[in-house]
């Protein structure tokens, strides 16, 4: 049995380490009902190795020794990968408007707002990728609403990119806040107006909103949710929208967006 211990010392660091990583990235995020769980799971395999660790031994230090030196280095090297999860920042608020500017949905208005906080210092650069239309974009706008950096917008592949450039990186913990915009022509006519927007980066909250012309109303609506890999996969039914306006005004937001999947809102006309 004794010869059991080092190799199961080791079975349980390399154990506890992804979980190590997994909570300080989540304490870094703020989701801290999600850490607090997984925190408890690691220190529990620890200490029952150190406890089964110190049954083998035969003297106090062969007992005590390694169980300590195991607790230490996952410790150690715990803290280091969690300070490595935790993301340059996160977005606090990001909420999406489209209005529907014809009858037959074929072109609209877009309005982003997105609040970010910065996690970690010397943050010069952030990119936020990906706006694309199933029509034509033009007239792409960016605003600067709080934070002190640079504005830029890229076109690449027919998608945007916006680009924020800091001369002085924030400060830890700072909040910055920027809106863009853009006009979407020449789709083909449907019978629906949806949003479709993918989290592939820490989002707390997360806001859609679509505003079709009165003259053509929401039948219906829903809101689904899928992985943001495979297309159609791990489809899940989120809370339904909220219909206003003679129903000609959608909203739905969640605070509990997964990195990882696709969220989509459609008004059915």
């Amino acid at each position: 049995m004794r010869y059991l211990a080092i190799p199961l010392n080791l079975l349980v660091i390399f154990a506890v380490l992804p979980l190590s990583a997994t909570v300080g990235r989540l304490f870094g995020v703020g989701d801290l009902s999600g850490a607090w769980p997984i925190l408890a799971f690691g220190i529990l395999l620890a200490l029952a190795n150190a406890f089964l660790i110190s049954r083998v031994g035969k003297t106090s230090l062969w007992r005590w020794g390694p169980a300590i030196a195991s607790l230490v280095v996952v410790g150690l090297i715990g803290t280091h990968s969690a300070r490595r999860a935790i993301p340059p920042y996160i977005i606090e608020r990001l909420s999406i408007k489209a209005v529907g500017t014809d009858l037959e949905s074929k072109s609209a208005h877009f309005e982003m707002r997105a609040e970010l906080k910065v996690l970690k210092d010397n943050v010069h650069n952030i990119f936020w990728g990906g706006l694309g239309a199933t029509g034509e974009i033009r007239n792409v706008t960016i605003d600067r609403l709080n934070g002190d950096f640079d504005l830029n917008k890229v076109e690449e592949g027919g998608q945007w990119q916006l680009q924020l450039n800091f001369p002085n990186p924030p400060k830890r913990n700072e909040v910055v806040a920027f809106a863009s915009s853009f006009e979407m022509l020449g789709t083909e006519p449907d019978n629906k107006a949806y949003v479709v927007h993918s989290v592939n980066w820490p989002t707390q909250n997360l806001g859609i909103i679509i505003e079709v012309p009165k003259q053509r109303p929401c039948k219906t609506a829903e809101a689904f949710s899928a992985d943001v890999r495979i297309i159609g996969a791990e489809r899940k039914a989120e809370a339904p929208p909220l219909l206003s306006g003679d129903s000609s005004q959608l909203q739905w937001s969640t605070a509990d967006a997964q990195e990882g999947r696709r969220y989509v809102v459609i008004c059915h006309q």
